[in-house]
């Protein structure tokens, strides 16, 4: 989604790794989003991806005491041509409504 900073994990066609990265800021609807620094520092970001599809991204966040509330966004993005990167996925569906709100306090989603 636009505006979002974004986490990324893809597993690579040519040899079945994964490649995990932030991304500071999705300005456009490009194929491939640039790697960046968020506004929360991440510590020691992993991938899984399990044999039924399934891919779990690890990523410790720093949390500031002033953190109550973080938005969440997630989509499922197909792999380019090459497999060695990620294509744009569907605007439309669930890909525009697949966000929430984690309450960090409370440990409550909306």
């Amino acid at each position: 989604m636009l505006r979002s900073q974004a986490l990324i994990a893809y597993q690579r066609n040519n040899n079945g790794s994964m490649s995990v990265y932030t991304s500071s800021s999705v300005d456009s609807y490009a194929t491939m989003q640039p790697e960046g620094r968020l506004k929360y520092r991440v510590l020691g970001m992993s991938a899984t991806f399990e044999k039924d599809s399934e891919m779990t991204i690890f990523a410790p966040v720093h949390l500031t005491s002033d953190m109550v509330t973080i938005d969440q966004v997630w989509q499922e993005d197909p792999l380019n041509g090459r497999g060695d990167g990620l294509s744009m996925h569907a605007t439309s569906g669930d890909h525009i409504t697949s966000f929430g709100t984690l309450n960090l306090v409370t440990d409550s989603t909306s």
